[in-house]
């Protein structure tokens, strides 16, 4: 299962590197109106990934793996696109590969996305039923963040792995 997984996501590699080139080019800085375009442009690349439950509420892109079944446990994976601070350099939202990496502001936060996405994808793309994989992508404030995944959903989550260290208190236990 884990090999059909993985096999998934490999043949998406350029495709998911064109993905964050993509988000990469989209200057949303905490709190700019450039959130909601990457929040719409993460939507879509959900939907081309074939993802269930696609949704964008508030800044925020939920997906799932497959449609969720209540007899298995769920596991969320939490990402942020959000660039944390304005950017002083002019061409820091020209995205560009470079040996193989992306170099843009903001490459390092938004691949945990884009990641998060692909890994989801992929479990659903090789029919992994060990648990219901959830996506929470988020604009970058951790506080509405919290009350984002308490509001949508409860109780619902077994476990949850984060994208960088900001986000963890957001989904620390007491939070479901």
């Amino acid at each position: 299962v884990a090999g059909a997984a993985l096999a998934a996501a490999a043949a998406r590699e350029g495709e998911t590197r064109d993905d964050l080139v993509a988000l990469c080019k989209v200057p949303s800085v905490v709190g700019s109106s450039a959130c909601d375009d990457a929040a719409r442009l993460l939507c879509h690349q959900a939907q081309l990934r074939k993802m269930a439950a696609v949704d964008v509420r508030g800044g925020f892109v939920t997906a799932a793996a497959r449609e969720r079944d209540p007899a298995l446990p769920t596991v969320l994976l939490v990402g942020d696109y959000a660039v944390g601070a304005p950017v002083a350099w002019p061409e820091a939202f020209d995205a560009a590969v470079a040996n193989e990496s992306v170099v843009a502001a903001g490459a390092c936060g938004k691949a945990g996305a884009i990641a998060m996405l692909e890994a989801a994808a992929a479990l659903g793309a090789a029919d992994v039923k060990a648990a219901n994989v959830e996506v929470c992508l988020a604009r970058g404030d951790e506080n509405a963040l919290g009350a984002f995944l308490r509001a949508t959903y409860g109780a619902s989550v077994d476990y949850a792995l984060v994208d960088e260290p900001g986000v963890l208190a957001a989904v620390a236990p007491d939070a479901f």
